[in-house]
């Protein structure tokens, strides 16, 4: 365990008696980390084995969580080992501290302190109320969200987290001028600090691309939706050309030439669409991120595989609803 800066003041008196109440502190946040290395390799054992069982429960990271979503599924498992080291090395190699290396040469270490921190709040203090908004919560109340997600949630926030270190000119971009658009009450303050961390379609493509590695990104959207959800000019890396269509066919004959065993797309939609939940903010593009792995069109009909929330969707919808539901499409081939 890290020791804090005035550690060795009390180190020099009675050690039993006059315990640094900061490292005591920290201490106890760690114990309530759930992050105990048994646990831990478990959970993570058992989502490289079933990738589908990987779930975000309620925090608003579909984004990140779409990606390792497809790392586990697409045998990108080296890339995975590496940022679970690097996310729980203070559970699983305390004496050393393991860096996540990105495409740009940046070397990371991982706070699980940060994460578990946000992790915890939702759990102890906060509820997601009817109106979208993280509010305090009864001390009887439920848990804001399912320890058991622990693991899924550190892995999906940790890409935040590298986010942040790698190119904090497009975090705070995230955070201040979109993650607030979640919460009709306008306030950033709860909806981040619990953990959430909503993306725009060129975040979701420079994480993909400039902090995982993928080969081959493609971005598609419809021409006639409007543009609030691309992300700002990145300040370390190239903006991700989004390419426009006009219409469902263009859209779909993209997905038939694209989808395959090898490149599926992360897919940013309106939730009603799983039958999850129901789009209250009305000038967003979307609410949320999923991975499209099959996509058959038969006539008018569109059906699709999906991927979210720990499970498979089949939906079989009309070509009409597919431009209602289905937003821009990050096509990945790693």
């Amino acid at each position: 365990m890290p020791r804090c800066r005035y550690y060795h003041v009390y180190a020099l008196r009675d050690a039993i008696r006059n315990r640094c109440p900061v490292c005591v502190a920290m201490e106890a946040r760690a114990i309530k980390t759930f992050a105990q290395k048994r646990d831990v390799l478990a959970r993570y054992n058992l989502l490289k084995a079933h990738p589908r069982l990987l779930n975000q429960d309620r925090f608003g990271v579909c984004g990140t969580t779409s990606i390792i979503y497809m790392l586990l599924s697409q045998g990108k498992r080296a890339k995975v080992d590496q940022l679970f080291m690097a996310t729980f090395s203070d559970v699983l190699t305390p004496t050393r501290t393991v860096y996540f290396q990105t495409p740009l040469g940046y070397l990371i270490p991982i706070s699980l302190r940060y994460l578990s921190r946000k992790f915890q709040r939702m759990i102890d203090k906060y509820v997601y109320t009817t109106s979208r908004t993280w509010v305090a919560k009864a001390p009887t109340a439920a848990p804001g969200a399912n320890s058991a997600y622990f693991v899924d949630y550190c892995l999906s926030r940790a890409l935040g987290y590298l986010l942040w270190k790698q190119d904090s000119v497009r975090y705070y971009s995230e955070k201040f001028n979109f993650n607030i658009e979640f919460s009709h009450a306008g306030e950033l303050r709860n909806w981040s600090r619990v953990g959430n961390l909503a993306l725009r379609t060129n975040t979701v493509a420079y994480i993909i691309k400039h902090i995982i590695g993928a080969t081959s990104v493609n971005v598609y959207r419809f021409s006639d939706k409007t543009n609030y959800n691309r992300g700002r000019m990145a300040s370390k890396a190239p903006q991700t050309t989004v390419t426009e269509v006009s219409s469902v066919n263009d859209m779909l004959a993209q997905c038939s030439d694209r989808l395959g065993a090898n490149c599926w797309a992360i897919t940013g939609i309106f939730a009603e669409l799983l039958g999850c939940s129901a789009n209250t903010n009305n000038h967003l593009i979307y609410d949320h991120w999923v991975v499209v792995q099959e996509c058959t069109v038969t006539g008018g009909t569109v059906r699709l595989k999906i991927w979210s929330w720990g499970r498979y969707y089949v939906k079989t919808i009309t070509k009409v609803q597919f431009k209602k539901y289905i937003q821009d499409m990050v096509f990945v081939k790693w």
